[in-house]
């Protein structure tokens, strides 16, 4: 488990609002990257997100320890573009829609 740039909090988080900016320089080798620990979390999710890799997403409880973390997904399978794990004709609909409103489609697929 890799712990580059995390940061700690005795007391409350919020992520209400936030940017979760990311700067990833090398090749992510890791399972899971911890990037924040908390005493108790507010807000929900952070609002938008840069330099995510596309196969991780962000979990706000990792392991039930208090802990942001990034966390490797399922490789991601070419032409799905619902992300349900299989290729069907409505992928053509989730297609369109990423091609027309592609910041909508970036956060219903996280």
């Amino acid at each position: 488990m890799s712990r580059a740039g995390r940061f700690e909090r005795q007391r409350g988080a919020s992520t209400d609002r936030g940017t979760l900016n990311l700067n990833i320089t090398g090749t992510l080798s890791q399972s899971a990257y911890i990037i924040a620990h908390y005493g108790s979390l507010s807000g929900g999710t952070f609002s938008s997100f840069v330099g995510t890799p596309g196969n991780y997403t962000v979990d706000y409880n990792y392991l039930g320890g208090h802990q942001i973390a990034l966390v490797q997904g399922a490789a991601l399978l070419q032409g799905d573009w619902d992300r349900n794990g299989v290729i069907t004709s409505s992928d053509i609909k989730a297609m369109l829609k990423a091609l027309t409103d592609l910041n909508a489609y970036k956060r219903r697929t996280r």
